[in-house]
């Protein structure tokens, strides 16, 4: 039958193998936090990225069709240009469209691990009142 130490029956040898094996595990707790912070983050990213990667696609879209509008005008001198060139007047603004949005939150983004920062200074203070 073992019998458990209260706090102040512990030696100061155990308080300090226990306060050894607390930050051990704050600090396995930190590195687990910021994983999973830059894996949300990475995921983000790419999302963002792939955002910026179809307004390209819809802008270089655009432009093969505005050139195809440019044929056509050139070719037929017929109202038929129009139907082109708005296609593609069309797809330009859609790609501009995602292109400045996905730009404008892939800059908004940082890659640091703020979570964890935060809980490292918090964990910092934590240690100084201790001493």
């Amino acid at each position: 039958m073992a019998v458990e130490m209260r706090r102040e029956d512990k030696s100061l040898g155990d308080l300090f193998s226990e306060l050894t094996s607390e930050i051990s595990l704050l600090f396995q707790q930190e590195t687990e936090l910021a994983k999973l912070e830059m894996v949300q983050k990475g995921t983000r990213m790419a999302k963002h990225s792939s955002m910026l990667i179809v307004g390209a696609a819809m802008a270089y879209g655009a432009f093969l069709t505005l050139l195809a509008a440019a044929v056509f005008a050139l070719a037929l001198a017929m109202p038929i240009w129009l139907s082109a060139l708005f296609i593609g007047l069309m797809a330009g603004i859609i790609g501009y469209g995602l292109i400045h949005i996905g730009l404008k939150r892939l800059k908004r983004m940082t890659p640091v691990p703020e979570q964890t920062i935060e809980t490292l200074k918090e964990g910092k203070e934590w240690l100084k009142t201790i001493k």
